[in-house]
Order: structure tokens, then C-alpha cells, then sequence
């Protein structure tokens, strides 16, 4: 039987949001915007320019051999992968990602500054891999997602740094 992205986006979606905890909330929202990713018309073409797309397959063209990834089996890999560093933080921290402002405050978490950080750790070692003599073969690829990578730096930094001029101030809306 073939699992599809609508059948595991079902699978997903028939979970109460309200009741979970904030790993499991946390999961459930980035499954949603894998499968929506996914199905993107302009993340498509956007793949079509980089990759070979045929129905929900990449093939990527390495030294005239193609490498299929189906979108299904990328979406439950990286949805594995960070159940897998949730529960990782979990044991780390004694808690889950804590979501709200009191839960933030409670265990002295920042979450958009752990983000900025955990990005600026993807850069280093992303750029590494490049600089190396390993994963030669993908090289075009992982400098384009260094690039990708590098304008989310800058975004996220912006970001936080707007926020951080806010609570300066004493502007504390939460738009």
C-alpha cells in the first residue's frame, strides 16, 4: 500500500491540538507547513529550477546519474529527525520548548534568540562541509542553501533586533 502526503497530513491533522503537549504542538505545525510547502505551486517551480520534478519526486542529477527523493518519505524523514531533537532537548532542558511568554519567562528561554544562535551553528557547519574535501559532489548544491541560509541570517537578525529596540522602549504589544 503507498502512503501519501494527504494520507500522512490526515494522519496528522486528526490529532487534538488544543491537548498537546508543546514538543507534540510544535511537530504538528511544522508537518503542516512541510505538507503545504510541498504543494506549493511556487515552491515547485522554484524546485523545477534546481532540481528535476516529476509528480512528487526530486531527482537530483549527480555526475549523469539521477537520485530520486520522494516528498513523502523527505516530509516523515524530517519529521522523524526532529521528534528525534525534541526529545533530545527535552531531556536536555528537563522541559519542552517552552511556547508561551509565562513558559519563556519561567525557564529564562528565548526562543527567536535559540534560533538565531542554532542558524549561526547550521551556517558554520554548513560552510565546513563546503570548504572540505567530503560531499565534493554536492558542493553547487549546498552553496545555494548557504545562500538561502545566509538571507534567513539576516532576516531573523533583523527581526531580533526590532524586537530587542521594542522591549527597550517598553513597546510590548504582541503583533
Amino acid at each position: 500500500m503507498s502512503f501519501t502526503m494527504e494520507d500522512y497530513a490526515d494522519e496528522i491533522f486528526q490529532m487534538k491540538e488544543e491537548k498537546l503537549m508543546n514538543n507534540d504542538r510544535i511537530l504538528l505545525h511544522l508537518n503542516r507547513k512541510m505538507f503545504s510547502l510541498c504543494n506549493n505551486y511556487d515552491t515547485r517551480e522554484i524546485w523545477k529550477n534546481i532540481f528535476t520534478l516529476e509528480n512528487n519526486t526530486l531527482l537530483v542529477e549527480l555526475e549523469e546519474k539521477d537520485y530520486p527523493t520522494n516528498l513523502n518519505n523527505m516530509i516523515r524523514w524530517i519529521s522523524k529527525r526532529i521528534e528525534k531533537r525534541l526529545e533530545v532537548g527535552k531531556s536536555s532542558y528537563l522541559a519542552e520548548v517552552p511556547i508561551t511568554k509565562e513558559e519563556c519567562e519561567e525557564h529564562s528561554r528565548d526562543n527567536l534568540e535559540e534560533a538565531i544562535d542554532e542558524l549561526l551553528d547550521l551556517l558554520v557547519y554548513l560552510t565546513a562541509t563546503i570548504l572540505s574535501d567530503k560531499e565534493i559532489v554536492i558542493r553547487d548544491l549546498l552553496k545555494r542553501e548557504l545562500n538561502s541560509l545566509l538571507f534567513s541570517a539576516f532576516t531573523l537578525a533583523v527581526s531580533y533586533k526590532v524586537q530587542q529596540q521594542r522591549l527597550t522602549i517598553g513597546e510590548t504589544t504582541n503583533e
